[in-house]
């Protein structure tokens, strides 16, 4: 460790935090400087006047009287440069917040709380012990084969992988990046010496005392007094992070499948998931008594018992894996602000094994709150710390016995892992009113108990408000949506503000991804009116916001406005829900789904499509992978097999995509043979390229079969990176899988097989001639061209929903926004038209979008939308400027007042300043012209709009 951390100072140069001149507020400037030693001379001569000295300006009482006049206006003038600095100064770090900015800046924050007893906090939830105890002179040798054997270079890639998208996070004491740890990796020297020293630990089943310090850091709760009033979060270092990373893939796949109850930091097992499951429990009731309770276990993370944890693995995992899981929960210093404690009890909040650990300790709460007795039945569902118990019974008296039992049971299992549970906030809940009814009335009549049960018809569970229906949900979310885009509205003016491409990556990031959290269990209430009016209402929040518009501006216009320049909510929601029921290899879509996701316009959902599944894969030793520029041969020899192979895909509008795949096969002579595949399923351009592989493949295993000629080596070469790379992927697909299975019968016949990237289109006969086949297998006019049935994939599946669901905003729009003003410019504002037009806008300054929308909405800042309220006391609505019609920017393109002509000539294209037949009135010429400026680029619009 000591050379490591002399390897990093040596190698990462210091960064120099540059000085700041003068005053530490960040908008001082130099004339600010000025007008305060101003400020101070004036005052000098001033104080010099009152005590008598000689000033130069005539007599004593006038030269006070200028001095005192004097040092006002320094004054005045020096506060209000204070004012106009300050001002600038935030709206040109507003102009350049970041998406991760606007974010940090809008998100509610918890009170924050300076003062907090450090010696009270860690006793709370560390514990007592300050000295570390000595390490066992006693280890166990040898458990290499026992924990996995030794590292490969699989493992040490997937980990690899994970970590470098890990930049710039915050390193641990030692003061190693993720960088630090990639390079070190990737070097032979510190590569090799990293993976020593995981297989030490391995070998003898030692966690080293040096990667086991963790810097604790509180985070504040907003509720809760003294130490509950903090959510501690520990800094360990980056090598410790990347050894419980291996050791972590390893204890998952000792342990095995983890119990179906069991949900969060298992894989496949996300909160989505949980959320689906209570759905699906909802969505079964039937004649049963059901009610859902869920229970709190206090501080579970930061005081569960080392030995349980330690006895749980050992009966998962084995002995060998007990002996390692003790000496890595055993003496871990945790530091606050120069105190120091040695953890007795709890995990690391922030580690990458600590949360597994406590995830397989819950497995045996789950095998114990599974009850079915034929009085009720209890399914648990699990979260780390967060219980829920679903429980159902024919009668309310069975129901109360069941929540007992599971509150029993809970109990127990706290007591076991020396936690406490808090009777306080356990929750239970009743969907509906009958079931709620019954309960209350067993609690009643039962002698001695549930006398005082509170029984509600909603409860939050994993952020997701639980009830009878889910569009409850959606509506909440949908108001703390609007929330943060009203916190948002303070960081800009009505002409400054963030810029657009920061507030659409906001949008995307933070608004909408919490708003569509859990959407896989409640995607259904999408359809709902309620819903649909409550994201109408959200994106036309969001597109004001964008354009600086009033709020009074029609809400169906905005929303289709920023449906334009960004997908639209209901659109992501549907791809999520139709991405997790089709294609997961895990889920069996329910029969309500299957008609949900044909009412969006899935073409046969009741079947599976295409699906990752995570595997380890090995290739053949007598395979080759060749991604690099390699010469490409025009000839094969006697016992060699080359093959070229491409993919092409045909966009056809309105039509599932054509998509085709080609070989061509060389001899001594050149090119043997041609071979045209067409693809069917809605393929992309993966899985084309990858049918041309596969294709090369069975032709190599036919040769090998009818033992033609001896095949010493087998070549195939294609034109693309991605698909090569594709084969060895750790998620592959069901055509990659198969593939591997032909490429691994080919090299248990002893050929060498070689598959190679060929820079495409330069002239390389193969690679020319199984284009041109691949062109002919996607356009299907040949009856010799074999067809081959893929899995559908997810980008198919999302095109179907997006045609759907563009269908469906066009025919909302028709029905809100046929009464609005905007149809009397004339344009269709279809889906292509507004894109085209919105996107162009987004370019332009703020106050230019700003009247941009104004001209389409006809509200804005104009006598024609004054004059209509009380607010600006009835004023005319006359044009200002000829004063014959009613005032609208939109009236500005026809006016004949000397003004506005002026405007149109100096600011619009010449282009578009065409005089129509001379029997058209003004207003018709003037819309002409409105629509050529509005659709046609560079006409000049945004400079007209600002004059």
């Amino acid at each position: 460790m000591a050379s490591i951390r002399s390897a990093i100072c040596r190698s990462t140069p210091k960064q120099k935090t540059p000085r700041r001149v003068g005053t530490s507020a960040p908008w001082w400037n130099r004339n600010l400087e000025a007008k305060r030693k101003e400020l101070k001379i004036a005052e000098q001569k001033l104080k010099n006047a009152r005590r008598g000295l000689p000033t130069g300006l005539g007599s004593c009482s006038q030269s006070l009287d200028l001095l005192i006049d004097n040092t006002k206006a320094h004054k005045r003038a020096y506060f209000n440069a204070i004012k106009n600095a300050k001002l600038v100064y935030y709206r040109e770090t507003a102009c350049s917040l970041t998406s991760q900015d606007i974010g940090r800046r809008t998100k509610a924050r918890a009170p924050k709380k300076e003062d907090y007893d450090v010696k009270e906090i860690l006793d709370y939830y560390i514990g007592t012990q300050t000295e570390r105890h000595a390490t066992p002179a006693i280890r166990c040798p040898n458990l290499l084969d026992d924990l996995g054997g030794a590292l490969s270079e699989t493992e040490i890639k997937r980990v690899v992988k994970k970590i470098s998208q890990k930049k710039g996070k915050a390193p641990g004491y030692d003061q190693v990046t993720y960088e630090h740890l990639v390079a070190g990796i990737s070097s032979p020297v510190w590569g090799k010496q990293l993976e020593a020293l995981v297989n030490s630990i391995l070998e003898w089943g030692h966690f080293p005392s040096c990667l086991k310090r963790c810097d604790l850091f509180l985070l504040s709760k907003g509720r809760g007094i003294g130490p509950r009033a903090f959510r501690p979060v520990s800094l360990t270092s980056v090598l410790s992070k990347y050894v419980e990373m291996l050791l972590k893939d390893r204890l998952e796949k000792a342990c095995g499948q983890a119990p179906p109850g069991v949900f969060g930091f298992t894989a496949g097992r996300s909160t989505s998931t949980a959320l689906v499951e209570v759905a699906r429990e909802l969505s079964g009731s039937g004649k049963e008594d059901l009610a859902i309770a869920t229970f709190d276990v206090q501080s579970a993370f930061d005081k569960i018992s080392h030995r349980h944890i330690i006895n749980s693995i050992g009966r998962k995992a084995g002995r060998a894996w007990q002996h390692i899981i003790e000496s890595f929960l055993t003496g871990h210093t945790i530091h606050l602000d120069g105190e120091q404690r040695v953890r007795t009890r709890g995990i690391s909040q922030g580690g990458s094994l600590s949360p597994v650990l406590f995830a397989i300790s819950t497995w045996d709460l789950d095998n114990n709150l599974t009850v079915d007795n034929g009085d009720y039945q209890i399914h648990p569902l699990i979260y780390a710390d967060d219980v829920l118990a679903i429980i159902r019974a024919l009668t309310g008296r069975g129901l109360l016995r069941g929540l007992k039992a599971a509150t029993e049971i809970v109990g127990r299992a706290a007591d076991r892992a020396d936690l406490a549970t808090d009777p306080t906030k356990h929750n239970v809940c009743c969907p509906s009113e009958y079931h709620r009814n019954m309960l209350q009335e067993a609690a009643a009549i039962e002698p001695g108990n549930g006398h005082h049960l509170a029984v509600k018809d909603s409860l939050k569970w994993l952020g997701a408000r639980i009830s009878n229906s889910w569009e409850n949900h959606a509506v909440e979310a949908i108001a703390k949506s609007l929330a943060t885009i009203g916190q948002c509205r303070k960081l800009g003016g009505s002409s400054w503000g963030p810029a657009v491409p920061e507030l659409i990556l906001f949008w995307k990031q933070q608004i909408v991804s919490s708003l569509l959290y859990g959407v896989e269990a409640w995607g259904e209430s999408l359809d709902s009116a309620k819903v649909i009016k409550g994201i109408t209402r959200l994106e036309a929040s969001m597109a004001k916001l964008i354009y600086g518009c009033i709020r009074s501006t029609p809400n169906a216009l905005m929303s289709k406005v920023l449906q334009s320049i960004t997908e639209p909510v209901r659109t992501t929601g549907r791809k999520r829900c139709a991405k997790f029921w089709m294609h997961n290899p895990d889920i069996v879509t329910p029969t309500h789904w299957q008609k949900r996701l044909r009412k969006w316009g899935v073409k046969d959902p009741h079947l599976k499509r295409e699906s990752r599944t995570k595997t380890d894969w090995q290739a053949p030793s007598r395979m080759k992978i060749n991604i690099g520029s390699g010469s490409a041969p025009s000839t094969s020899t006697e016992d060699q097999l080359v093959v070229f192979t491409d993919g092409s895909l045909l966009k056809v509008p309105n039509q599932t995509n054509k998509t085709g795949a080609g070989l061509a096969t060389l001899n001594q002579l050149g090119v043997a043979s041609l071979r045209s595949i067409r693809l069917v399923g809605g393929a992309n351009i993966c899985q084309a390229e990858l049918a041309g592989v596969a294709e090369a493949a069975l032709l190599i295993e036919e040769t090998i079969a009818r033992n033609e000629r001896p095949l010493r080596e087998a070549q195939i070469w294609l034109d693309s990176r991605a698909a090569i790379q594709s084969i060895t992927s750790d998620r592959p697909t069901p055509q990659i899988v198969r593939l591997r299975d032909t490429l691994e019968s080919i090299c248990a016949s002893g050929t060498l097989t070689t598959i190679s990237w060929v820079k495409g289109h330069c002239g390389t006969t193969g690679n020319e001639l199984s284009d041109w086949a691949a062109r002919k297998g996607g356009s299907g006019t040949s009856t010799d061209i074999k067809v081959v049935r893929v899995e559908t994939p997810v980008s198919h599946t999302f095109e179907e929903i997006r045609k759907t669901m563009d269908k469906e905003i066009e025919g909302i729009w028709q029905k809100r926004g046929s009464p609005l003003a905007v149809n009397r410019l004339g344009l269709s504002l279809g889906l292509i038209q507004l894109r085209s037009i919105m996107r162009r806008t987004t370019r332009w300054s703020k106050i230019q979008r700003r009247k941009f929308v104004e001209l389409l909405s006809y509200h804005g800042n104009v006598r024609g939308f004054k004059g209509r309220s009380k607010r600006y006391g009835n004023a005319t609505q006359q044009c200002r400027y000829c004063g014959r019609e009613k005032e609208t920017i939109a009236h500005f393109f026809w006016c004949n007042s000397a003004r506005m002509r002026r405007a149109r000539t100096d600011n619009l294209n010449r282009n578009i300043l065409e005089v129509g037949p001379g029997n058209e009135s003004d207003k018709i010429r003037g819309l002409r012209l409105l629509r050529k400026a509005v659709c046609e680029r560079n006409s000049g619009l945004n400079k007209f709009l600002t004059k």
